[in-house]
């Protein structure tokens, strides 16, 4: 039971530290991915400022041939040139160059360079649109025509006499141009607009046959003579680096990796802790047995002891008024035996009364012990030490003990008292001959 009480807030704590340190995990996966998107955000908007300065360097003369042309060498109809000498010089990123002029039938061409249509044929329809439009503008108009090598962004301008001058570019805008790999833009996609907003119809080139181009991309200016075209880059590969890129990814990874890990750990050390209370709790309910044990055997002790003690009492006080009882009539034995005394006796008769006297005084001494055994017990026993002579000690033990000798028919003598015999010892006299009494008895 207390097992399983301690496992509740050991899952809780874990589950706690699986969640806060997923939790960080997520957030700082998410932080990553957001700081990177910013950065490769950065980093696209600088490639493709860049872009922009290489187109610009490109389609420089673009936006300024036909201005240019129009100053220097106008066509007429009987003069034509001096206008062909100076647009062979902008073949390149120009297909082809031309100059039409609107009559009441149409527009007919006077001068053509390149994959324009020839001199003296009619423009056709789209081209005759362009014009028209080129005709009620002031600036450069730009549009898309059918060539003989496919559909082309061509660029059309109104001089004087209803002469329009157009040329195309060479570039396809329906076919995505390859950078090659080893290119300064191998890692950039981009869609050039002849306009100022993302116009399908007036892509002038791109790299990728997905328009508009999906994702994150970076948009830029690009200035073709007197017109504004707009760029639209995105990355192919992340710019930032793969390593960076995949950052978020291993800060999630690693993040998730840590949290089960550091779960794993606290469970770990909540259950060895747990482990280690219920241990220490088994043991002290065990040393709380063992002490209420001991205690029950030192009450039970203290109760044999108190029993013990009220019996030695009772003992003391029995031998205390046994004493006391055999005492009353020894001193009426002896009290007779004192007047059979003062008598005039035979010998034998004198020695039964000598024995009477003595075995009665020995058994008072007797008694005197039995009350000394009291004071034996508690260490209070007084001895009596003087000098005594082992010869009537002697004496005496075999005088009283001679009848119940006899009895036993065991002849029981002592031998004569000569001066080596006459020896004296410090001792008590009346524990002297208890102990000679004590081992004659034997």
């Amino acid at each position: 039971m207390r097992s399983t009480r301690r496992r509740r807030p050991i899952r809780a704590l874990s589950l706690l530290v699986l969640v806060v340190l997923g939790g960080a995990s997520i957030g700082g996966a998410l932080l990553a991915r957001s700081v990177l998107r910013d950065e490769q955000s950065r980093l696209l908007q600088e490639r493709a400022v860049e872009a922009s300065s290489t187109v610009e360097s490109l389609f420089g003369n673009v936006g300024t041939s036909l201005p240019t042309l129009a100053a220097t060498s106008s066509p007429q109809p009987e003069a034509t040139g001096t206008f062909i000498s100076a647009a062979r010089s902008y073949i390149g990123l120009i297909s082809g160059i031309g100059a039409a002029q609107s009559s009441s039938t149409g527009y007919r061409v006077l001068a053509a360079v390149g994959v324009a249509p020839v001199a003296g044929s009619a423009l056709p329809a789209d081209r005759t649109a362009l014009a028209s439009v080129a005709l009620s503008s002031d600036n450069v108009v730009a549009g898309m025509v059918a060539t003989p090598s496919g559909r082309r962004m061509s660029f059309a301008l109104a001089v004087n006499g209803g002469i329009v001058l157009y040329e195309d570019l060479a570039f396809d805008p329906t076919k995505p141009i390859n950078l090659g790999s080893s290119g300064p833009f191998n890692d950039l996609d981009g869609v050039l607009y002849a306009s100022s907003i993302p116009d399908p119809g007036m892509v002038v080139v791109t790299t990728t046959a997905h328009l508009p181009l999906p994702g994150r991309v970076a948009r830029t200016t690009v200035q073709v003579g007197t017109q504004h075209w707009l760029l639209v880059v995105k990355n192919r590969v992340p710019l930032v680096g793969s390593f960076a890129a995949n950052a978020p990814w291993a800060v999630l990874g690693g993040g998730l990796l840590a949290a089960v890990f550091a779960t794993v750990l606290v469970e770990t050390l909540a259950r060895r802790r747990a482990y280690a209370l219920d241990l220490v709790e088994e043991r002290t309910v065990e040393l709380r047995d063992a002490l209420d044990a001991q205690a029950r055997l030192e009450q039970g002790e203290r109760r044999a002891r108190e029993a013990a003690e009220a019996a030695n009492r009772a003992k003391s006080e029995f031998l205390s008024r046994m004493s006391h009882e055999l005492r009353t009539p020894l001193n009426a034995i002896l009290g007779f035996g004192q007047l059979l005394e003062m008598d005039e006796l035979d010998t034998s008769q004198q020695e039964s009364v000598d024995q009477i006297l003595k075995g009665g005084r020995h058994l008072l001494s007797l008694i005197n012990e039995v009350l000394d055994i009291s004071r034996i017990e508690t260490g209070t026993l007084a001895l009596s030490p003087e000098p005594v002579s082992v010869a009537d000690a002697i004496g005496e033990v075999v005088t009283l003990m001679a009848p119940l000798a006899r009895e036993r028919t065991v002849r029981l003598t002592s031998g004569p008292r000569t001066p080596e015999t006459a020896t004296h010892v410090q001792a008590d006299k009346q524990r002297l001959k208890q102990i000679l009494l004590n081992l004659v008895s034997n």
